[in-house]
């Protein structure tokens, strides 16, 4: 209040007007920062931990029983390389080199075979000391000639075990007619162990067409190279000795 302002008597003074109030400005705290994203823990190799490769599939055993028996006859060669190849191509196992290899030398050893057999028995009948060992001995030639269907059959055992069955029966028919004619004494037996070799083994391809899984691997092999060995006694009762 100045000098000039005058205040009347018996009024209180008047208070001067109070500053306005300013209200102080809300403070809000920064968001705190997002967490980071979770990652999946990185584990280094232990070193020196082994590392293993995958194992190897394993060899065919009848591409194997192929390579080996088949020194021993071409025809078991063929028989067990086609059924090894047959197996490789659904198990994806290895051998399918043991196999080919085993019907190649099959295949050339069959016609080699046969061709010496023919010549054989050509001699034989040439040189025999009697006449009627050579007749007998061009018809059991003449019976062995169903060979040859024999081994076509036998490439498809595993996908129609009845025809190696018929072809085998066959065989072993015409042997039988043969041999009923022989009267000498060592070919009548070579004949009638042959025949004998050859129902066996007709009996277990039987067998193996009814249920392929009930084939005793060792007894068929063990049939065919006596079907082998019978065959090779055979050519020699016909082979005329000095």
């Amino acid at each position: 209040m100045t000098e000039d302002q005058t205040i009347p008597a018996g009024e209180p003074p008047v208070a001067p007007p109070a500053p306005p109030a300013y209200a102080a400005p809300a403070y809000t705290p920064p968001a705190p920062p997002a967490p980071p994203a979770p990652q999946a823990p990185s584990y280094a190799p232990t070193p020196g931990a082994p590392q293993f490769a995958p194992a190897a599939p394993k060899t065919n055993t009848m591409a194997i029983v192929a390579i080996i028996t088949v020194w021993f006859g071409g025809l078991w060669g063929i028989i067990f390389g086609h059924i090894g190849l047959s197996q490789i191509k659904k198990s994806r196992e290895n051998g399918r080199g043991l196999a080919v290899a085993a019907l190649i030398i099959g295949y050339v050893g069959v016609i080699l075979g046969a061709i010496a057999l023919v010549v054989l028995l050509v001699v034989a009948a040439m040189a025999a000391p009697t006449i009627t060992k050579a007749v007998q001995c061009v018809e059991i030639s003449r019976a062995l000639s169903a060979d040859a269907e024999l081994t076509n059959a036998m490439s498809e055992i595993e996908t129609n075990p009845s025809a190696a069955a018929d072809a085998l029966d066959k065989l072993v028919n015409g042997l039988h007619s043969a041999g009923s004619k022989v009267n000498d004494a060592e070919l009548k037996q070579a004949v009638d162990a042959a025949e004998i070799a050859l129902k066996d083994f007709k009996g277990s391809i039987v067998d193996f067409g009814k249920d392929p899984a009930s084939l005793d691997q060792a007894k068929f092999q063990q049939q065919a190279e006596a079907v082998q060995t019978t065959m090779a006694d055979l050519t020699t009762a016909c082979t005329p000795s000095n």
